[in-house]
């Protein structure tokens, strides 16, 4: 499945960001696991090859799964009482190591409002702005700090996916400079939380 197909089986458009990305070809191994299991080799020397070597809680998820993640999300929100309203779309992208669910989410299908953690084992979500850059620029300040990566060609080949301001600190290897990026998002991240976004993207049921 390609993006454009998902695209049109969702009703919405990725962010311009993941889009471009995908133009590079850097997610053709996100189009199936006949790919993936065709082509591991080429996956494994591709330093570009979309999060594949980032070493971060985000595991990009195949086109072909993501209808599951969503119908999974729904399950999971019945069992708790709880059904997305009728205007909130959620599309999963990427999953934890542990299972949790990070979506872009879209309001009538046209506006992303908002990218979230679904985590699974509570029903909790927690709130990551809209600004899809600042998300993967803030995935790879944790795969330098808290993972433990070298600014490796894997890093470098996704900083290329990042405006000039970015890009530059993980060229000239800046782990300050990319600290402090890392921090502003975190701030911006925690001024998110206020906004309750069960009340606002569920209804109760039964």
């Amino acid at each position: 499945m390609n993006l454009e197909e998902l695209e049109n089986i969702e009703e919405i458009k990725f962010p311009k960001l993941f889009r471009e990305i995908y133009s590079t070809g850097a997610m053709k191994w996100m189009t199936s696991y006949k790919w993936l299991n065709e082509n591991r080799e080429e996956l494994l020397n591709n330093h570009a090859a979309f999060m594949y070597g980032i070493q971060s809680d985000c595991e990009p998820l195949l086109f072909e799964d993501i209808q599951d993640r969503k119908e999974f999300i729904d399950e999971m929100n019945e069992i708790s009482g709880y059904k997305i309203k009728e205007e909130y779309n959620f599309i999963p992208f990427a999953m934890t190591g542990g299972g949790d669910i990070y979506c872009f989410v879209y309001k009538n299908k046209t506006d992303l409002t908002h990218i979230i953690l679904y985590e699974h084992d509570t029903d909790d979500i927690i709130n990551y702005g809209t600004n899809f850059e600042e998300f993967l620029m803030w995935q790879m300040a944790e795969a330098i700090t808290e993972w433990d990566q070298e600014i490796d060609h894997c890093i470098l080949a996704h900083a290329k996916y990042l405006k000039d301001e970015y890009r530059i600190l993980f060229e000239n290897r800046d782990i300050e400079g990319i600290l402090k990026i890392a921090k502003d998002i975190e701030a911006k991240m925690e001024t998110l939380e206020e906004e309750n976004l069960q009340c606002k993207f569920y209804n109760v049921i039964g």
